[in-house]
């Protein structure tokens, strides 16, 4: 299972502080209905986040309900990467404040 897209902050050379982003297909739920993650996707997830990444998934039903529209689209990308943005500027200003 790849990731869609890796962010590389400055100082990131340890890979703690990276931002993941994964596009969430049909294939990444065992019963897509019911939004029920298979394992390895849940499991992928956990473990970047246990290693320090900010994860920013986007699930199929999400992106879909935008349907063609370029600007909700966009908006919804710059919303989750700012929601990103500000989860590693608190993980840094506790960092900084222990």
């Amino acid at each position: 299972m790849a990731l869609s897209l890796v962010l590389w902050g400055s100082g990131a050379a340890d890979r703690a502080g990276a931002v993941a982003i994964e596009v969430d297909g049909p294939g990444h739920f065992a019963r897509p209905a019911l939004r029920a993650q298979i394992g390895a996707t849940a499991m992928k997830q956990r473990h970047l986040r246990q290693l320090g990444w900010t994860l920013v998934a986007i699930p199929f039903w999400q992106w879909n309900a935008l349907g063609r529209d370029a600007d909700g689209q966009r908006d919804f990308i710059a919303d989750l990467l700012a929601e990103a943005a500000a989860t590693l500027e608190a993980g840094t200003d506790a960092e900084r404040s222990a």
